[in-house]
């Protein structure tokens, strides 16, 4: 599939209908300019703290799934 979207000058999300860019915006690997991943971020630092305070694995499992489906339920 890389082969022939590189030779059609499109990206594969465009070919399989994913996307209605033809060409997938590039990083230039500057976090101020691309903005961070949150998920690569999250796996980065391991534990994370509110305020201060150890935020509890239960919680952290429910803002993955908030980030995730965008959805609170």
């Amino acid at each position: 599939m890389n082969s022939v979207a590189n030779v059609l000058g499109v990206s594969v999300d465009y070919l399989l209908g994913n996307t209605d860019e033809m060409h997938p915006k590039q990083l230039t690997g500057d976090p101020d300019v691309d903005g961070v991943d949150l998920n690569d971020y999250f796996k980065k630092r391991g534990l994370l703290r509110f305020n201060g305070k150890p935020i509890p694995e239960e919680d952290l499992r429910i803002i993955y799934r908030i980030l995730e489906t965008g959805e609170e339920d």
